[in-house]
């Protein structure tokens, strides 16, 4: 499990962790578990970016944002002033000041690594840092549907998922079949985009060798991300796509017409 830690001194004022389930969960400074988001909101095994706000006072407020979630009125997981949380008197006291923060790894499995930490100290909360927005998309369409769906009247709707499911999910039992999906417009106003990260949670079967490619095709050019080997247990996958070399950039227009899929390929 990780956990990440506002202290003042030695004195732990609240803790967000991160268990194995792929849950989000908020301690108060008791170590008591006040909220918690469903298993498999957090992707394991992969790149994530979030965001913490808290304040630290008789009242405590409290408000964790994933994937860039630009919604003020709507975090990921909030617990709100006047919720009983006492970090400024419960365990240990102290003055209410977070001068430090901790992070750590208890046990084995989910290890994370830290990638950019920014910290920021005051009365107004800022979402996104300086001109770069990290957005979360979900896939609403089918645009090539080869893989075999477990159920439902769409491929889309078995990917369409945070948290992943283990009962909804594509198959794939020939080399060069290929699911694309359309994406869901985010709406937000952005001149460049740098690039479009894929994720996905794979397994193979069998015995038999497996491979994988994640694709992007924006009409004019499919991008074929690395050769992935899947193995019998299931891990979440990523590809980063960057724009054609052709096209320099994208942006906004630009990915809402792409689609973005997978293809099964020679291992």
């Amino acid at each position: 499990m990780s956990e990440f830690g506002k202290r003042e001194g030695e004195i732990v004022k609240a803790k967000v962790k991160f268990p194995q389930t792929g849950s989000v969960q908020f301690y108060d400074s008791a170590g008591t578990l006040q909220a918690e988001t469903a298993a498999g909101t957090w992707q394991l095994q992969t790149w994530f970016y979030f965001e913490i706000r808290m304040l630290v006072s008789n009242s405590t407020e409290m408000e964790i944002r994933l994937f860039q979630n630009v919604d003020l009125d709507n975090p990921d997981l909030k617990i709100p002033v006047g919720s009983f949380i006492d970090t400024l008197n419960a365990a240990g006291g102290g003055t209410a000041v977070v001068n430090n923060v901790s992070f750590r790894c208890i046990g084995a499995g989910n290890i994370h690594w830290i990638d950019d930490w920014y910290l920021m100290n005051g009365s107004l909360f800022t979402v996104g840092l300086g001109g770069i927005q990290v957005v979360g998309r979900t896939v609403d369409s089918d645009e090539l549907a080869e893989w075999t769906r477990s159920a439902g009247g769409t491929n889309v709707s078995c990917v369409q998922e945070i948290p992943f499911s283990a009962t909804s999910f594509l198959t794939a039992t020939a080399e060069g079949n290929q699911d694309l999906y359309g994406t869901a417009d985010d709406a937000i106003e952005i001149e460049e985009v740098y690039a479009v990260r894929t994720i996905g949670k794979l397994k193979r079967t069998g015995e038999t060798p497996v491979a994988v490619e994640f694709l992007a095709d924006d009409g004019d050019q499919v991008l074929n991300g690395d050769t992935q080997h899947l193995t019998t247990t299931a891990l979440v996958r990523a590809e980063i796509f960057q724009a054609p070399a052709y096209a320099d950039i994208w942006d906004r227009d630009a990915v809402n017409a792409s689609d973005f899929g997978i293809e099964r390929v020679a291992p």
